[in-house]
């Protein structure tokens, strides 16, 4: 399973015969995409000119996925955690908007009205884009600084400040795990993996990586790098695909 994994209530409602074709899964760790969005925001916006921040004040907008799958769930523990590291945050609202980039631009249009936020962290980046949009059309005196998670900040319409990406790339992972574990090379241990997959789009290794996939240069990267079978296997990161890129290339 790739992305998601059966809880242990939904594997007691699996047959023994059913439970044992269940060979493995793939999850991104969520909770620490959420962490540290929060962190990224909150550093991008101590950096602003003081003339565009009032002092003392971070007012904190979340706009979360659902109520109840995974990813949402662990992305609004991470984004918790941060904030108790953020002491100076005042948590406004947080609001459920259902992944939706029409929805979260309705609710943040109706929450700037009474409220003033600095800071809008979001589960995904089309509610970002929505709360973006709503902040263009709200023409506010001060900035906010917006991210979300996904990869998708280069929209052109709506491009946000930061965001967290990377698990688009857990199906290759999950095609070598598939082959190790055909090959009987990885261990039971090792069939249910939580992956620190997510990399900020400000860092050099996303930029690397973003421009190889758009340019559909998937058959240069050598994903032998992140087999148990390899004598040097590497963890799987963003960081480390660009090397397994370039290992490729250089033979």
């Amino acid at each position: 399973m790739l992305l998601n994994t059966l809880s242990s209530k939904d594997s007691a409602l699996l047959s023994a015969k059913e439970q044992s074709l269940f060979c493995g899964s793939l999850i991104p760790n969520n909770s620490i995409a959420g962490k540290n969005l929060l962190n990224g925001l909150v550093q991008i916006y101590e950096s602003l000119p003081k003339k565009l921040t009032v002092k003392n004040q971070r007012n904190l907008l979340a706009l979360q996925g659902d109520y109840n799958t995974q990813a949402s769930l662990a992305r609004e523990q991470g984004l918790l955690k941060a904030l108790d590291n953020n002491k100076q945050l005042t948590y406004i609202d947080s609001i459920v908007a259902n992944w939706s980039k029409k929805e979260a631009y309705q609710k943040v249009k109706g929450i700037l009205k009474r409220s003033r936020i600095d800071i809008i962290w979001a589960a995904n980046d089309a509610m970002a884009f929505g709360a973006k949009q709503a902040v263009i059309e709200s023409k506010l005196a001060h900035s906010i600084i917006i991210g979300g998670v996904n990869w998708d900040i280069e929209d052109p319409h709506y491009p946000v400040d930061l965001s967290f990406g990377g698990h688009v790339s857990l199906g290759a992972m999950s095609l070598v795990m598939l082959k190790d574990i055909n090959d009987n090379k990885l261990p039971q241990n090792k069939r249910h993996q939580i992956v620190n997959i997510f990399e900020s789009n400000l860092t050099p290794s996303y930029r690397a990586f973003i421009e190889r996939l758009h340019d559909k240069k998937l058959d240069h990267y050598n994903f032998e790098r992140f087999s148990h079978a390899t004598s040097n296997k590497l963890p799987f990161t963003i960081e480390n695909l660009n090397k397994a890129f370039e290992t490729k290339i250089k033979n």
